[in-house]
């Protein structure tokens, strides 16, 4: 396995947000197919966390829907990347020609598919409840969405006929919501999702694997991006003041930007007992009210970064605190997929989620081994090379994810 160094969560979405998208060139393309319809159904909920812009969920339904079918339509809910909206999947990775193309060859019997919006003022809610304003009940949103379209459509609204998936932070978002819903979803996805916060030595005893150690490894590119380390190392104790007026987020500060999104949605201020890594306001006055996982001296803060983050939303410590009362324990089938060559790291943050997965129930996860998904045991290998004439471009954390819809997609209509 390439051997990498990486930062926890780096998310696509703060690259596809501030980067310009890491959207695919040079397309395959597909065959002349019926093609399904794509309406955007108005959505006040995600306009309200879009700062008032218009906010839509985008309701796939397959060629030849019959809305008085007998059978009703299998349900996918596919959640976007940080940065992204209820049109990610569809304007950078053609999800649902992927759909049609599945279709139309037989592979697949046609489904309906649903892409929410979880966009906010800071990049992304993460699927997440909070008491924060700009994340606000972002997984009970999605939870309500399924009663929507299950009451507006002709859908199988039984376990059997729901599943749900995502990339990146809707990797994250997608294996969250199943944790906490036992009985909703037959399956869930996570393409390239950060589902490890703590890593480790990815082989436990073998000195020869660089080690994932997760956010640690996050904090000295937040203090280069804001200049707080070079204040720090001239002042080794930090100093609040400075602390504050140094570190915010901007278009161009992506990893400061992932993490002050991060607190909103897993670590808000509670305003009657602010701590020493609260910040009120941004250095313009602008609230925002974010308790940081990072502390003034630039190491991590153990009572937000541990006792929030960790316990409360670490997929792998979730694994292991609470086994078999979660979601997984009742039947529900696991996708992990991220590049061999992702550049944020997350092929092994989704191993350590793979080898508790398999602690826990017994039983590996399916993970995508290349060119077709397999049930495996072994440490997570990610996706890996895929041949485009010419050239082989090997998997990251955006490249080759048209590609690889055919498997997740095709995992989810194995599974209802």
């Amino acid at each position: 396995m390439r051997k990498q160094h990486f930062a926890l969560l780096t998310l696509v979405a703060a690259l596809l947000l501030f980067a310009g998208c890491g959207s695919e060139t040079d397309l395959p393309t597909a065959p002349s197919v019926s093609k399904g319809q794509i309406i955007p159904v108005d959505d006040p909920f995600a306009t309200a966390l879009n700062g008032g812009t218009a906010s839509f969920y985008n309701v796939y339904l397959p060629p030849g829907y019959n809305a008085n079918r007998a059978e009703g339509y299998p349900v996918l809910y596919l959640l976007h990347g940080f940065g992204g909206n209820e049109n990610y999947f569809v304007a950078l990775f053609s999800a649902t020609d992927v759909a049609d193309k599945l279709i139309a060859e037989g592979d697949i019997d046609p489904m309906i598919i649903v892409f929410p919006s979880g966009k906010n003022l800071l990049g992304g809610s993460f699927f997440t409840d909070s008491q924060h304003p700009a994340v606000n009940a972002s997984e009970t949103h999605v939870i309500n969405l399924i009663t929507a379209v299950d009451a507006a459509y002709n859908t199988d609204a039984t376990q059997a006929g729901r599943a749900i998936g995502g990339t990146s932070m809707g990797g994250f978002g997608a294996m969250n919501i199943a944790l906490n819903n036992p009985g909703m979803f037959s399956s869930v996805s996570s393409l390239a999702g950060p589902l490890s916060f703590l890593g480790g030595q990815l082989t436990p005893g073998d000195t020869s694997d660089d080690a994932y150690t997760g956010v640690s490894m996050l904090l000295p590119q937040v203090l280069a991006e804001t200049g707080y380390g070079d204040f720090l190392a001239d002042n080794p104790a930090g100093d609040p003041a400075v602390f504050r007026q140094m570190v915010y987020p901007t278009p161009d500060r992506i990893i400061t930007s992932f993490m002050f999104a991060a607190a909103a949605a897993w670590s808000p201020t509670d305003p009657n007992n602010p701590g020493p890594t609260s910040f009120a306001t941004l250095p313009d006055g602008s609230p925002i009210g974010v308790d940081l996982p990072i502390n003034q001296d630039g190491s991590i803060y153990g009572p937000v970064f541990n006792d929030r983050w960790i316990a409360n939303f670490d997929p792998v410590t979730r694994l292991q605190t609470q086994g078999a009362s979660i979601a997984p324990a009742a039947g529900v089938a696991v996708y992990l997929d991220a590049g061999e060559g992702d550049d944020l790291g997350f092929n092994l943050s989704q191993a350590f989620f793979a080898g508790a997965y398999l602690t826990a129930f017994g039983q590996p996860p399916v993970i995508n081994n290349s060119n077709g998904y397999e049930n495996a045991s072994d440490p997570y290998p990610g996706y890996g090379d895929v041949p485009n004439p010419g050239a082989d471009v090997p998997a990251d954390h955006t490249t080759q994810t048209f590609d690889r819809l055919f498997d997740l997609i095709t995992f989810h209509a194995d599974n209802f």
